[in-house]
């Protein structure tokens, strides 16, 4: 009898220990996690921060070309009301502040290099408004493309195209290989 309480007391103590070591080891693992997290949070942050910023600012890049756009075709008109029509497209740049609104709301989020590429999208435009030209209007498109770019690169969509060719290119090659 007295074997059969030691085994008993043994059994008991090691899935105690057992018991004990999974707890610990939960715990341990439960702060590497969260150190993890704590550490990846920044980051997750900024990143969806910019990814609002990019889903906000589409429908505004594409009102600020139509803005530039529709000053641009009144500059080239010759009929008697062209210059009537061209202050008021020029004072119609609501595009314009939103554009600027949303710089203001995001600035902290995006890159140095957006910034200033954005901020002097932002002036010309404002240029515009006060004293429409052919030059300008051509600088402003120049400006509003090259930031779509720049936008596309920070995004990675270009990397994103090619790696798509690329794939596509080694199906293909498979394909006739068939």
């Amino acid at each position: 009898m007295d074997t059969k309480v030691t085994l008993l007391l043994l059994g008991g103590l090691i899935s105690l220990v057992s018991a004990l070591s999974g707890i610990i080891l939960q715990h341990i693992l439960a702060m590497k996690k969260l150190v993890a997290e704590t550490r990846q949070h920044p980051f997750r942050l900024v990143y969806n921060k910019q990814t609002e910023f990019f889903d906000a600012l589409a429908p505004i890049l594409l009102d600020l070309n139509s803005y530039i756009t529709t000053i641009d075709v009144w500059l080239g008109e010759t009929s008697s009301d062209a210059p009537s029509r061209i202050e008021e497209a020029a004072k119609n740049n609501q595009a314009v502040t939103k554009f600027d609104d949303l710089l203001q709301r995001y600035y902290m989020y995006l890159p140095e290099r957006f910034l200033e590429e954005a901020t002097h999208l932002h002036s010309e435009c404002m240029f515009l408004s006060i004293k429409p030209n052919s030059e300008d209007t051509y600088k402003c498109i120049n400006l509003l493309f090259s930031f779509q770019n720049s936008i596309r690169k920070f995004v990675g969509i270009e990397k994103l195209s090619k790696d798509f060719l690329k794939a596509f290119a080694i199906k293909k090659c498979k394909t006739k290989e068939r």
